[in-house]
């Protein structure tokens, strides 16, 4: 009988309430009984009445009425009121079920019932916003009924799973348990990537750990007891789908840390409960696992990177936590944590940042795989658009790159890698740190500071990093002893430009650049000049500054460009308008570099064909039938480079310096030169 009048009510529209029958409506007879009906609808099951009144009777602005109860009635705060009543009740009796512990008899009964009439609840809360867009009042109660609604769910969950009334497995006590995370915690610190663990997270719902929420605001700290937990976690705080999420993957990652499920349990209470696939599913344990394999003498971690690995083999790349890679890393297992980092990276959606592309950088370094990680951050820096971006980047990852090269002994090794002018500039600021604050380093990378310039051809350069790291003195160490003698070497073989800019010693002292004013480099000790044609007047620092040579406090002596720098600015196709070139004013240092970078790129880039007046192509070595013919082609190139040094080189320095000649003007200087030296017609056409 009961059900059929229900039955009845739910198949009439509400509009049929405010039909007149006689001299009163339908609702006049009915209001006083209007939200125990709407009660009795929720309990049922029959939420969406509620939501068709609200939409059928409330947004219809057609019915309006005088009579201040009838007014009342067809306005949405009737709605909002019994909304805000009846939650307070079932909030009640769903905190009621949680103090009185999960595992205590009716707390099953009690709380699914609550989250059947939320559910309702949630609805017709949603359908106010709706109605009254942008009110923050309604707005604010549809949050609580989310609130309530997700603290039922997860009580739920647990009190038909059994968990409620059990103990952890794994912890005979809240003081344990709290020490263990302790123990991690510390462990976490002392590892290899303490520095950078809050840089190198994902997300907050992919990063929530137990060793990185414990001490949190809002977060609790694991407790046996599972009622509070529930309480603590769901009932405060955010109710988005993130916040939802990360507060669930909190509850599972306790239980599996306290041992109330198994990783194949887990996976199936997510899939049936949350309905996440085993993807997602297996990107939320994968942080518990990491954690507890940080103290594998408790019981909790004996198998617990096992687990990690098992779980990671299920996470899709985009949305494996750089954090997890991270930690892999630090529990020794760089196998692992490559073949994540190159699942991650294969896929064209994941943002490849600087942190990143740092934790692959070390997943590369700890296997052994330098070339490929040195590989990577060039890709990354040249996916950089900005400078100082670059810049800051390349700092960085040079940095990790470096310091795992000083730990393994690769330091001699990492240098002789070509490196781009911002991974130049971070590499030598970190050989000039070592040498300045590490003393256990100072001597190797004072050494290598030198090497890496003398390496690549850049003697000044050398000269200057070994006055800065060894004030010009070798000292008795035989690694020192070694780099200058290979210093001394390099200074002799100097071309003659190069060499007038060389203070000569007497014998058996060490060369040095010379500095402005007549006084030693920093560092370098007092300069005593040999006569005749080794000395030359110092250039103004005028002069320096404006060839791109670097001067500091007025003591810098010369800090020579890379000669890979020059080809852009040497190579450029002749202007039209030749009066927009900038001139070039320069020492006789930068003259003799822009002559050899000229020469260098001859051999290989371009060359000027003088009967078409136009650039062209130089013959590149591709058949082997014409190898001979080739090398015979580039040896003339080497040639006439050195006729034009012996030839051309005073005449043009002293023509650069007094600002007669452009960068333009050198290049056609050079090559018209250099064509009318050649004894033959078919050698012009070169």
């Amino acid at each position: 009988m009961a059900q059929a009048a229900l039955d009845a009510l739910i198949d009439t529209s509400p509009r049929e309430y405010f039909a007149r029958r006689g001299q009163e409506t339908r609702l006049q007879a009915l209001h006083a009984q209007l939200y125990s009906l709407f009660n009795l609808a929720v309990a049922q099951g029959f939420g969406s009445l509620v939501v068709d009144y609200l939409a059928e009777v409330c947004m219809d602005e057609t019915m309006s009425s005088s009579d201040p109860l009838q007014a009342f009635l067809l306005d949405a705060q009737c709605i909002r009121r019994w909304l805000q009543r009846t939650l307070q009740v079932t909030k009640a009796r769903v905190v009621s079920a949680l103090g009185h512990g999960l595992g205590a008899d009716g707390a099953l009964g009690s709380l699914s019932r609550a989250v059947s009439e939320l559910a309702a609840l949630d609805a017709v809360a949603v359908a106010l916003e709706t109605a009254v867009p942008g009110d923050s009042a309604a707005a604010a109660d549809g949050r609580e009924v989310q609130r309530v609604l997700q603290a039922a769910r997860a009580g739920l969950f647990l009190a038909r799973a059994g968990f409620g009334g059990r103990p952890p497995p794994n912890f005979a006590s809240e003081a344990e348990w709290k020490g263990l995370v302790g123990r991690r915690r510390a462990a976490l610190r002392a590892g290899p990537q303490a520095s950078s663990q809050e840089h190198c997270s994902a997300p907050t719902p992919q990063r929530t750990s137990l060793s990185s929420t414990g001490s949190r605001a809002g977060w609790p700290t694991p407790t046996p007891a599972l009622d509070g937990l529930v309480h603590a976690l769901f009932l405060s705080g955010d109710t988005g789908t993130a916040a939802y999420h990360a507060k669930s993957r909190f509850l599972f990652l306790h239980l599996v840390d306290g041992g109330w499920c198994t990783r194949h349990q887990a996976l199936e209470h997510l899939r049936v409960y949350w309905h996440l696939p085993r993807q997602q599913a297996s990107a939320w344990l994968l942080p518990a696992f990491l954690d507890a394999a940080l103290v594998p003498s408790h019981a909790s971690g004996a198998s617990a990177l096992e687990e990690a690995v098992a779980c990671a083999a299920d996470v899709a790349g985009p949305s494996i936590p750089l954090k997890a890679v991270d930690r892999f890393l630090a529990l020794d297992s760089p196998l692992p944590a490559m073949l994540l980092m190159e699942q991650r990276c294969s896929f064209p959606e994941a943002a490849a940042d600087v942190e990143e592309t740092r934790v692959l950088l070390r997943a590369c370094l700890l296997n052994g795989r330098l070339s490929e990680g040195i590989l990577r951050v060039k890709r990354h820096l040249r996916r950089l658009g900005g400078a100082e971006e670059r810049e800051r980047s390349a700092q960085t990852l040079m940095d990790t790159l470096l310091d795992w090269a000083a730990d393994s002994g690769q330091l001699s090794t990492a240098i002789r890698f070509p490196l781009s002018e911002p991974e130049e500039e971070a590499m030598v600021g970190w050989l000039e740190r070592g040498v300045q604050e590490s003393a256990p380093l100072r001597g190797l990378c004072g050494s290598l500071w030198v090497a890496y310039y003398l390496e690549r051809g850049r003697t000044p350069e050398a000269l200057y990093a070994f006055a800065r790291a060894f004030g010009g003195v070798p000292g008795d160490d035989p690694t020192r002893q070694m780099v200058a003698h290979l210093l001394q070497s390099a200074a002799d073989q100097l071309p003659s430009v190069y060499a007038r800019v060389v203070v000569r010693v007497r014998a058996g002292a060490m060369p040095a650049l010379r500095a402005l004013g007549g006084e030693a480099l920093e560092g370098g000790g007092p300069l005593e000049e040999a006569a005749g044609a080794d000395a030359l007047p110092v250039w103004p620092e005028e002069a320096l500054g404006t060839a791109g040579l670097e001067t500091s406090q007025g003591k810098a002596a010369i800090n020579a460009l890379p000669r890979r720098d020059l080809a852009p600015v040497l190579f450029q196709k002749p202007s039209l308008d030749v009066a927009m070139t900038d001139p070039v004013v320069m020492s006789e240092l930068r003259v003799i570099e822009l002559l050899e970078g000229i020469c260098d790129d001859l051999e290989t880039a371009y060359t000027y064909n003088a009967t078409s007046d136009s650039w062209v192509d130089a013959p590149k070595p591709v058949p082997s039938a014409e190898r001979a013919q080739v090398q015979s082609l580039q040896k003339r190139f080497v040639d006439y480079c050195g006729l034009l040094l012996d030839r051309h080189e005073e005449g043009l320095a002293r023509a650069i310096q007094a600002g007669g000649l452009d960068s333009a003007g050198v290049e056609t200087h050079l090559c018209l030169g250099l064509a009318g030296a050649c004894p033959t017609s078919q050698d012009r056409e070169l």
